[in-house]
């Protein structure tokens, strides 16, 4: 997977190169030069939430898990240009992980094994069931950018994203460590498998992953300017799933909104400023 990044960064980088080698025509007398179209790169960062949609079912049967969430980071480059000085297009390339978890407590009847002699009795024990999914995704993101005010704009996006882990945990822990019998006699509680409080039932890749896959991205911020060349600008970003992330699950999908933070760097600039 990390091979499969470098080809997509040094292609991105590829594509941009030819972009900003070309962007410009030589003047001349019948055609006079354009005027000159912004052109930007940049770093983004966010931070934000992930959540669960549809229904996981794990290898228990008798389990099933909903509305997972998770604090979720996403890192990047962006590269953007003007069609013309209030409209925009360009691509983001970002690291995402959209870790979420989701639990629920369940009493079932068990049999407690007594100290010696040893005899058995049915007892109620309270549980906690818990899901943790552990995802991330490498997204290629082309977007178009409308930009009415100098310190506003507005995205619009299709997300192509690679799933680089899908990874699905399902713990089960006791509630409640001590029960006195009926006889009177105070017993701990414990898995007889492992003798702790907690076991994993399932650490397995989540079941029929679809490795790509499609998003609309659309987002809202602001823009400032640092310098001349440096601009700061803080937007609200929500990614809407266009696929199911599996194809054996029901309607399950991880979706995400990220506060975002994106810091450029003009290489060319226009020479017409925006209202």
């Amino acid at each position: 997977m990390i091979i499969l990044l470098r080809n997509i960064i040094f292609i991105s980088v590829l594509i941009f190169s030819g972009s900003l080698l070309f962007a410009q025509k030589l003047a001349t007398p019948l055609e006079p030069q354009a005027p000159p179209k912004q052109t930007e790169v940049g770093i983004v960062f966010g931070l934000g939430n992930n959540f669960q949609s549809g229904i996981y079912q794990p290898e228990c049967e008798t389990c099933k898990f909903d509305d997972a969430q998770g604090l979720g980071i996403t890192v990047g480059a962006i590269y953007i240009k003007d069609f013309v000085p209030e409209f925009q297009w360009g691509s983001l390339l970002t690291f995402s992980t959209l870790n979420s978890e989701t639990s629920y407590q369940k009493t079932e009847l068990n049999k407690i094994r007594t100290n010696p002699p040893f005899s058995y009795e049915e007892r109620p024990v309270p549980y906690r069931n818990k899901a943790e999914f552990k995802i991330s995704e490498i997204s290629l993101n082309p977007f178009l950018q409308w930009q009415p005010l100098d310190f506003m704009f507005f995205r619009l996006g299709i997300g192509t994203t690679i799933i680089s882990q899908n990874n699905f945990i399902q713990t089960k822990e006791l509630l409640k460590f001590r029960d006195t019998l009926s006889t009177g006699e105070i017993v701990d509680l414990k898995f007889d498998s492992t003798h702790t409080k907690m076991i994993t039932l399932e650490d397995n890749n989540i079941k029929g992953t679809n490795i790509i896959q499609f998003s609309l991205e659309p987002m809202l911020g602001f823009n400032f300017e640092i310098s001349n060349q440096i601009y700061f600008l803080p937007y609200f970003s929500y990614s809407i799933p266009l696929t199911s992330f599996s194809s054996e699950q029901t309607n399950l999908n991880f979706s995400k909104w990220r506060i975002m933070l994106e810091l450029r760097l003009a290489l060319q600039l226009r020479n017409i400023k925006i209202n």
